[in-house]
């Protein structure tokens, strides 16, 4: 009686502009063998495409199929990899799946993501950067998953995607990780992670382990969705990123996410500390809140405090006009070479002007011609000053 063992490694390799690269499949079928034992590790690897390049169809960039019941031991391993520029109509960066039920049992199926950066891949279905089937056993750590731009709009779908990070129908732990989306999406927002242990599998597990940052685009919500059962035991976790209303706007786009089995689910904001739920605010005097976003007012400064934004009125001219020179883009939009608190000093290499509310260049100060004119003016206000009751009768 044999047990086949696979080993299967890929380090310091570089896949650029690839479509199709890794595919592991362990199929059903007649085997001599008694049993497979595989090992596949991936390390300091990096997977990219330009992003002149089309939309792909259908690519799985690594894909793992592990469908023949004569598997006794799998062990899947990333290490110090990076992912990124992935555009996919339907496909995951990392898509591995599994279709029996006591490889589950036997914790056969054991997957560790660990110091692995996912940047910028975009997909229209489920787990664009990771998506984790059924039986199998998770664990991601140190990784780093961000969005800021990508060449596929959700504008207009009928469906939204569904864990634009992070799908999962297993259980999943994640430690220490950081999730950061900064594409404003409009009315409506995918899930950046979307964790659902199936139902065939809650006697043998569940979420117990949750530690991340997760960041939204500046002034928009975190809102989260999660079920417990069974006391606390948490089955389902689901993240967003969602603009508030008209005239509202929040300081929750930034909060740190803990759990671990046994005890309900933590969120921490980072300027309040523990919440119990992450909200909007009305806008302030002196503030625009639209499209989820605050910014100032013409004349008006604003600054954050624990309670929200409070905006304060500036001497004329200093802070933003609302002009397309000194638009009001920020809370704290200075105009002319201005910074600081209420905009009250100016840039680096800049000076105050004598004759305006500018600031303006150190080298503009060595004009010379200035001072005769200035002390001409003192000299005729002191003459004037002197004789002006005499000039009066």
């Amino acid at each position: 009686i044999y047990t086949y063992i696979l080993h299967m490694e890929v380090t310091k390799c570089l896949f650029q502009n690839i479509p199709s690269i890794i595919l592991v499949k362990i199929d059903k079928g007649k085997n001599v063998f008694s049993g497979i034992n595989l090992e596949f590790i991936i390390k300091e690897s990096v997977f990219s495409q330009d992003l002149s390049l089309k939309i792909s169809k259908s690519i799985k960039p690594v894909e793992i199929l592990l469908l023949s019941d004569l598997l006794v031991k799998c062990e899947i391993f990333f290490y110090g990899c990076i992912f990124r520029n992935y555009s996919l109509k339907a496909g995951s960066v990392i898509y591995i799946n599994a279709s029996w039920y006591h490889t589950f049992q036997d914790n056969v199926v054991n997957l560790l993501i660990s110091n692995t950066t996912f940047e910028d891949n975009m997909c229209l279905l489920s787990g664009c950067s990771v998506f984790i089937g059924k039986y199998i056993k998770a664990t991601i750590m140190n990784s780093y998953f961000h969005i800021h731009h990508s060449k596929i709009t959700l504008e207009n779908l009928d469906v939204l995607p569904k864990g634009l990070f992070i799908a999962s129908m297993s259980p999943i732990n994640l430690r220490n990780c950081s999730l950061s989306c900064n594409i404003p999406f409009a009315s409506q927002s995918p899930s950046l992670i979307e964790i659902k242990v199936d139902e065939v599998m809650l006697n043998q597990g569940t979420i117990q382990h949750v530690e991340m940052r997760h960041s939204c685009p500046v002034w928009y919500k975190n809102e989260l969705k999660y079920d417990f059962k069974s006391g606390f035991s948490l089955t389902a976790l689901s993240t967003f990123c969602m603009p508030c209303q008209l005239n509202m706007y929040s300081l929750h786009f930034q909060i740190f996410i803990t759990h671990d089995h046994g005890s309900m689910l933590r969120i921490y904001d980072t300027s309040h500390g523990q919440i119990d739920q992450t909200f909007c605010l009305n806008c302030p005097l002196g503030g625009k809140c639209m499209n989820g976003k605050i910014t100032a007012r013409k004349n008006y400064f604003g600054i954050i405090t624990k309670t929200g934004v409070v905006f304060y009125q500036c001497p004329e001219g200093y802070c933003c006009l609302e002009t397309a020179s000194s638009p009001c883009s920020t809370i704290d939009s200075c105009s002319g070479k201005r910074q600081g608190v209420l905009c009250g000093s100016c840039l680096k290499h800049y000076s105050l002007s004598v004759l305006s509310f500018n600031c303006i260049p150190h080298k503009n100060c060595d004009a010379y011609w200035i001072w005769p004119l200035l002390v001409f003016s003192a000299l005729g206000y002191l003459i004037w000053y002197s004789l002006k009751d005499i000039v009066l009768e």
